[in-house]
């Protein structure tokens, strides 16, 4: 991404990615089955 921020703003952005990525370390350490790994995929 192209994004022209001021300093304030990128500081923001970092904090808020930072966040994000502690958010996330549970979730993707989360083991899925194999029978999981296409889950979210609607098969009528």
């Amino acid at each position: 991404m192209n994004l022209n921020l001021n300093h304030s703003s990128r500081l923001e952005l970092a904090i808020q990615m930072e966040y994000i990525a502690d958010i996330a370390v549970p979730l993707m350490a989360f083991p899925l089955e194999d029978r999981l790994s296409v889950a979210g995929v609607y098969k009528a």
